[in-house]
């Protein structure tokens, strides 16, 4: 059967598809799709009356190319018909109607005397033009009353009053939709019901949902997937003029590959709790007018945004530059909207006062924080990871369940800190007077660079490793089985491995191991014990190079991992191959529809072995193993699964600076290896120095690994 132009064809579903309402759930994607109009309400009057559904089709549906309507063409357009006209009704409160529209012409049929005319006939006999159905009902009955059966008489009343509602909803169905409307009085129950589960009631809901999220804006609402959503997306472009909208890039087009402009322009400026690229300063208080303001001004900033913007300008890395931005515009909101002053009128109080305001955030109940703060906690804090074009976006995270505070207290030394540098910038450059940070001290001291709280024990750490192994076996049981899925599995566990245990034994920053390059591994030199270890060479913290030691035994894991892609020797891989992989060479549905989308964008090859992972692939690949990991042992110990559960990939960091320390490695060496200050010899020193250093944490990673080796076979106390 060719399609109708009533319903275009859609994904290809299940052959054995759910019904809901009479619809198979290809005709219910199909309904929502196209809205019911005049020749639709002209072929079913005509249904209703008994003509004949081939001609009526033919007169009122027909398309330019004589399209010829089956018996299954037509009961598909009278189901589509009819459930239009009841969600009409719903949608006008007229839920009567709705009842009596479901009832199908059959229903209706009755043994009538021959004499005994229809309603209609009757309407048209006695000339009854413009009384109503309840009136020409009681005329009909006064006339026919005796010679009618109860059955018959039902009959005519349930056809008068479907009469009556075709007329209602005719009137006032033909009106388009507007955002206020229920997402329930246009889209089918099958999908309203789980819109509006997720609290997505009205149309203005689904609009800001599409727009706040963009592409992914369904992703939060449970039963809807991606079919359903690019339908309802459908149905939503169809009615953009109706609905006086129009829907912008980020709704149709996946974030990467958005240019830069349409990023730009996805968001108007505005004066209120919004990123600082979309930010529109009140004149009032924008600074031009500071009661800090400097004298000489030697910048060319004329108020408080563009002095910050012309701070960020002098970052040397990308990195640097966000976290810098995110303080600064955290201080520029604050100062705006919470303090009612510039940000170059704020003085040693408001400095005071918005360090307790960080410390408050996500830990002071709702009525207390009234008494303090005017702005709500709400306006500040939003969902992780939320793209800074979406009116979602807050400037703080809100506190995961069971965590207090938006900010820990390392962050929140770490905000007065970047804050005090800004500060310090602009009074250098004499747009600011004085420093209003300069005395302003954390809420609480600082705690250590290397935290105890965020790593692990060395019984948990060799739990960790049963649980790596535990994903060797699983993959070798689909060795003869599915040699595909093995190899995909074999993969993973051979990636995961070697992040553990190079991020573990180094103590490198999420960055620092996307960023790295094979060739960046190097021979530590050829005096003494140096001829047998080896360096890495990061770009880290700052825009500085440091060297990291990489000792034989864990050397000879970065070449088990590097031959299991195909690479033999250090000196065989390009220069641009990334150290951790994307699974290259490996089969999997991931791998291939990477591919198609990277050549469709770009028309050309894809070469996996030259692309780097990225920060947040990594960090969902760890996480999702900490989390399985952590599952685990919840019934066990639970303690334990809850430390676990919290980890992230900066917890090897961690891990390492704290094991290292325990087994008899020196502050200096850890702190050289971790870059946590730029410790700068000279070239009589350089041997010396990493000769110890190689001495010092080959003897840190033997004792490990042999503590590790032991516990393996003890019993698990992970707490």
């Amino acid at each position: 059967m060719k399609p109708t132009p009533e319903f275009p064809t859609h994904q290809k579903l299940p052959k054995a598809a759910p019904k809901r309402f009479g619809l198979t759930l290809k005709e219910t994607q199909q309904s929502i799709l196209k809205k019911i109009g005049r020749s639709h309400f002209a072929f079913f009057k005509g249904h209703l009356e008994g003509l004949d559904d081939k001609e009526l089709a033919k007169r009122y549906l027909s398309d330019p190319h004589g399209t010829r309507f089956t018996k299954d063409d037509i009961d598909r357009l009278l189901r589509w018909i009819r459930i239009e006209l009841v969600m009409a009704a719903r949608r006008g409160d007229k839920l009567r109607f709705a009842r009596v529209l479901t009832i199908d012409k059959a229903q209706l049929v009755d043994a009538a005397p021959a004499n005994v005319p229809t309603l209609d006939e009757f309407r048209e006999m006695r000339d009854l033009d413009g009384f109503r159905d309840s009136e020409v009902l009681e005329l009909f009955e006064e006339e026919y009353g005796g010679s009618v059966s109860h059955k018959a008489r039902r009959n005519a009343s349930l056809r008068a009053k479907q009469a009556e509602a075709l007329h209602w909803i005719e009137s006032l169905a033909l009106s388009d939709p507007e955002l206020p409307d229920g997402v329930d009085s246009w889209l089918l129950p099958v999908l309203a019901d789980k819109l509006m589960a997720a609290g997505i009631t009205t149309l203005q809901d689904l609009l800001e949902a599409m727009i706040g999220r963009g592409e992914r804006w369904y992703i939060p609402v449970k039963g809807i997937g991606k079919i359903s959503a690019d339908i309802i997306l459908r149905w939503m472009e169809w009615n953009q003029s109706s609905l006086g909208i129009a829907l912008p890039a980020q709704v149709f087009t996946k974030r990467r590959d958005l240019t830069d402009a349409e990023i730009k322009a996805l968001r108007k400026k505005e004066h209120g709790i919004v990123p600082l690229e979309y930010y529109l300063l009140d004149p009032a208080i924008d600074g031009s007018a500071g009661t800090n303001r400097g004298a000489r001004n030697k910048t060319s900033a004329m108020n408080d945004k563009e002095a910050i913007e012309g701070w960020l300008k002098r970052c040397t890395s990308e990195q640097t530059r966000r976290s810098y931005r995110k303080e600064a515009e955290r201080l520029l909101l604050w100062a705006n909207f919470e303090r009612k002053k510039a940000l170059s009128s704020l003085d040693n109080d408001d400095c005071i006062a918005y360090r307790d305001f960080l410390f408050d955030l996500g830990r002071l109940p709702t009525e207390n924080w009234k008494l303090i703060y005017s702005v709500p906690a709400e306006h500040w804090m939003g969902k992780r990871a939320t793209p800074r074009w979406s009116h979602y976006w807050r400037p703080f995270e809100a506190p995961a369940p069971g965590k207090k505070g938006a900010l820990g207290l390392e962050s929140q030394e770490q905000a007065l800190t970047i804050l005090k540098a800004l500060c310090e910038y602009l009074t250098r450059h004499r747009y600011l007077d004085w420093n209003p940070f300069e005395d302003v001290k954390p809420r609480k001291p600082g705690t250590q660079d290397i935290k105890i709280d965020r790593s692990f024990t060395i019984a948990q750490w060799s739990y960790l490793m049963r649980c790596l192994d535990g994903l060797r076996q699983e993959a070798e049981m689909e060795r003869e089985e599915n040699p595909a899925l093995f190899a995909y599995k074999a993969a993973r566990y051979h990636r995961l491995r070697f992040l553990l245990l190079f991020g573990y034994f180094t103590g490198l920053r999420l960055s620092e191991l996307t960023g790295a390059l094979v060739s960046n591994i190097k021979s530590a030199g050829n005096v003494g014990k140096l001829a047998d270890a080896w360096i890495i060479e990061i770009l880290g913290k700052g825009n500085v190079w440091r060297k990291v030691v990489i000792p034989e035994i864990l050397m000879e894991e970065v070449r088990i991992y590097l031959k299991h892609r195909g690479i033999e020797k250090i000196s065989d891989a390009a220069a641009d191959t990334p150290l951790v992989d994307r699974l290259v060479g490996v089969e999997s549905p991931m791998i291939r529809s990477m591919q198609r989308k990277h050549q469709e964008r770009f028309k050309e090859d894809l070469d996996l072995s030259t692309l780097k992972l990225s920060e947040q692939a990594l960090y969902k690949e760890l996480k999702r193993f900490f989390e399985a990991a952590a599952k685990s042992i919840e019934q066990q110990s639970p303690l334990a699964a809850d430390h676990i559960k919290q980890a992230s990939t900066h917890w090897l960091r961690h891990t390492y600076g704290t094991h290292a320390v325990a087994n008899g490695a020196s502050l200096a060496s850890v702190q050289l290896n971790l870059g946590h200050t730029d410790l700068k010899t000279t070239s009589i020193y350089v041997t010396t120095e990493m000769e110890l250093r190689v001495a010092e944490t080959t003897k840190f990673i033997t004792q490990a690994q042999e503590q590790v080796a032991e516990d393996l076979s003890a019993p698990l106390l992970l707490e």
